[in-house]
């Protein structure tokens, strides 16, 4: 297996299969193939416009996580180019295996040469596809008749979320980029063009997807100038950018050049030509809620939800100290109303035992224990019931309305529930419990994470939480706002989560993301040293 490849394809293959030539070529490719035409300089801007359909306009699912980069001609004067990851390989496919025939590895080591700059070792390790593919359609996956007439711009420009890079996204900016002479201009959504976004908290940050998209331009088409603006109003920089000559659009976003002309002419501006790109598909059922087509359009709302259930950032390479006998912790935690309980309750039926921090607050605030007197001594009589008990829901109208009175009581109640769930612990630790979850709704706030292995997040919109909290407790709006909006955001939550999950959508749903994380948590365990398993 090799961490990076770069695959030399001969221009006469563009009218056989290329997504087909794709999935042999990166069967021992781990991270990134580089794919590139011998000689692209020379090749017509069909030639090219047609690779990017073929290789981008189809997902190639079975590929995992492997980057399919698509390298274009170089602008000006040919020189050699740096890439961000140096191949290990060189893949070539449709030259004669025969280097006695017009000294064809020659050429292609010279070739190699000239093209980039420092893969003189890669060289020497030249593969040729050609048997792999003997037996694979010669035919072209797309219509090369249907491919539009091309023209090239000075300047260009495309707007989109652009989170978690798919083919899609390479499609737009590698077309971009094609038709573009000399500077690309890309918005990047953010702000308010976020908020309605579905799993907005799962968005990468737009720092994170500008480094992305500068990458991958500077990768694939090295001396275009480019220009990576956040876009906070549908338009952006296209309504009033007067170097802009074209507009980049997928099929799906086609009717808002009307709206960018429109803008344009109100500032005396020169009406933007569009280029308009099909929408990339999936071979085979998506996995997202409701759906079973078995073909579905591409999109980061797609990759967003593929991420719940699934570790989103590596756990801590030496877990917190444990005996032998201490079971492996998950801390749970998500705002009000966002399904932490019924996700435990999922998550104990697979095996887990539970703790539940909120029925452990009520034991801290009973009468004889340290915190009872503390509270009200703080807040006074009128937080008490009848019985002489904490009435919890008095207290909560108190606190959730002054972010002062809520840090004032969390520093009485806090400590005294983290004692409790030590005692837990050890119980169920002689139990013989090899996972224990502790359901907290403010695990992060308190510093309880310090404690738990993994953060696993439960979140749902803020909109939905509300209802919930109208429906189930019987409160007024303005209550559950203040409470929803009391408590830390879901993104910062988000941000620390090693698995984030949502019961946003059917039971169903949420089932399928808990076993997919609970089957990630027990191979995590399996692979700990045997000193530090809690299985």
């Amino acid at each position: 297996m090799f961490r990076c490849g770069l695959l030399v394809i001969n221009p006469s293959c563009i009218k056989a299969s290329i997504p087909q030539i794709i999935k042999v070529a990166s069967k021992d490719i781990r991270d990134v193939l580089y794919v590139d035409l011998f000689n692209s300089k020379a090749a017509c801007l069909s030639t090219t416009y047609s690779l990017l359909l073929q290789v981008y306009g189809r997902s190639h699912r079975s590929l995992g996580n492997v980057d399919i980069k698509v390298l274009l001609p170089e602008l000006g004067q040919p020189k050699p180019r740096v890439l961000s990851k140096q191949p290990d390989i060189t893949l070539v496919v449709d030259f004669p295996e025969s280097s006695e025939e017009d000294n064809t590895l020659d050429n292609i080591k010279t070739w190699i040469n000239e093209r980039f700059w420092g893969l003189s070792e890669v060289q020497s390790r030249i593969v040729h596809l050609n048997k792999d593919l003997s037996l694979l359609s010669s035919e072209s996956s797309i219509d090369l008749a249907s491919i539009p007439s091309l023209k090239v711009y000075d300047e260009v420009a495309l707007g989109g979320t652009f989170d978690r890079i798919h083919d899609g996204h390479r499609l737009l900016l590698g077309v971009a980029c094609l038709l573009c002479e000399r500077k690309i201009t890309v918005g990047l959504s953010d702000g308010p063009l976020l908020e309605r976004k579905v799993l907005k908290e799962l968005i990468q940050s737009f720092e994170e997807r500008k480094r992305i998209v500068e990458e991958l331009i500077e990768d694939i088409r090295p001396g275009l100038q480019h220009n990576i603006v956040p876009l906070t109003d549908p338009i952006g920089p296209a309504g009033t950018d007067p170097n802009l000559k074209c507009l980049i659009v997928s099929k799906e976003t086609e009717k808002g050049i009307a709206f960018v002309n429109e803008a344009r002419r109100k500032s005396s501006l020169q009406d933007l030509e569009a280029h308009v790109i099909d929408i990339v598909t999936e071979e085979t059922a998506m996995f997202t809620p409701g759906k079973s087509d078995d073909a579905e359009k591409m999109s980061s709302t797609i990759e967003r939800h593929k991420l719940l259930g699934k570790l989103l950032r590596p756990v801590k390479s030496i877990p917190r100290k444990r005996s032998s006998e201490r079971p492996y912790i998950i801390g749970l935690t998500g705002g009000i109303a966002s399904g932490k309980s019924a996700i435990s309750k999922r998550l104990e039926k697979l095996g887990a035992a539970v703790i539940n921090c909120d029925l452990l607050g009520h034991l801290a605030y009973a009468p004889g224990k340290k915190a009872y007197g503390q509270i009200v001594e703080s807040f006074g009589e009128e937080v008490l019931a009848n019985d002489g008990t904490i009435n919890r829901k008095a207290l909560g109208t108190i606190v959730f309305a002054d972010k002062d009175k809520l840090s004032e009581l969390n520093k009485i109640v806090w400590p005294e529930i983290m004692n409790l769930v030590e005692e837990k612990i050890s119980i169920f630790a002689s139990q013989g419990a090899q996972v224990c979850v502790v359901e907290a709704a403010v695990l992060l706030e308190a510093g309880w994470d310090s404690v738990v292995d993994e953060i696993w997040v439960t979140f749902v919109p803020e909109g939905e939480a509300i209802n919930r909290m109208l429906s189930r407790d019987k409160m007024n709006e303005q209550q559950a706002i203040n409470r929803v909006r009391a408590q830390m955001s879901n993104e910062d939550r988000v941000s620390h989560a090693h698995v984030a999950l949502s019961s946003l959508w059917e039971p169903e749903y949420t089932q399928k993301q808990v076993e997919r994380a609970w089957k990630g948590l027990q191979e995590r365990i399996t692979a700990l040293p045997s000193n530090q398993s809690a299985l």
